[in-house]
């Protein structure tokens, strides 16, 4: 009976024994699933995010390519619009250089008033006497030169020719603002670094009246060059007359211009 009873334990401890290692298996497995479908939705989160950023990220550049377009065409608009406006009354502008007066027709302009009204914002004008000969000067801009006068170192020249009709000579330049237009002895001078010009007018054209360069070559060796009215540029000997022109620009009067407002 003893040996039934324990028989019987042994066989009831068995059973319990494989009933729990197939318990303890079946939670294994649940769990493992549960890791793989926690890693499943955490790699499909980390894809969406992802995704949201490339489609943010094209999104922004498309923004900014699209700007980009609408800037360039609003830039090419109001050029556009610049030229449209500046064609309207045949002249030709530009922000820094004023008024391309060669290719006006000047039959347009009765009187200097009427130049000086057409001038843009921020161009100057003086009035002055060369060669005995009263002239109105158009430069592009003009500078404060601290000494009372608002300089410039270009200008278009015009005067009333024989028939009172307004006459386009030409345009003067400086070699920069160290030494600005000037009138000196009924010429007009314009001078740089390594030049200096003194014109006149005669016979109703803007001519040299004296000038002199230097330059240079490669050596460093300098060529010096004299011109007066009536002649050709030739090869001197010295530096002289560019020094003499030089000293006789200190005596000139700085034209002094009106900007426009």
């Amino acid at each position: 009976m003893n040996k039934k009873i324990l028989l019987s334990i042994v066989g009831l401890t068995f059973v319990l024994t494989a009933c729990g290692a197939k318990a303890t298996d079946t939670t294994d497995s649940v769990e493992v699933a549960q890791e793989a479908e926690t890693q499943q939705e955490t790699e499909a989160e980390e894809t969406e995010e992802v995704a949201e950023e490339a489609e943010t990220e094209a999104t922004a550049e498309a923004t900014e390519e699209v700007s980009d377009d609408v800037a360039d065409e609003s830039s090419e608009e109001a050029s556009d619009v610049a030229t449209e406006e500046a064609s309207d009354d045949g002249l030709s502008r530009t922000a820094t250089d004023g008024i391309d007066f060669s290719t006006v027709d000047m039959s347009k302009y009765a009187t200097f008033t009427e130049i000086v009204d057409s001038l843009n914002p921020e161009m100057a004008y003086a009035n002055a006497t060369i060669s005995e000969t009263d002239v109105l000067l158009v430069a592009s801009g003009s500078y404060d030169n601290l000494d009372g006068n608002q300089a410039s170192i270009d200008s278009a020249v015009f005067m009333y020719d024989s028939d009172g009709a307004i006459a386009y000579l030409g345009d003067v330049e400086c070699g920069g603002t160290a030494m600005p237009i000037a009138v000196l002895d009924g010429n007009l001078v314009v001078g740089g670094n390594h030049f200096i010009t003194k014109y006149a007018i005669t016979d109703g054209e803007l001519v040299i009246a004296e000038s002199a360069y230097e330059e240079y070559d490669e050596s460093g060796n300098a060529t010096y060059y004299y011109a007066s009215e009536g002649s050709e540029y030739e090869v001197v000997d010295s530096d002289s007359d560019l020094l003499r022109l030089y000293e006789e620009y200190e005596s000139a009067e700085v034209v002094n211009f009106q900007p426009v407002s």
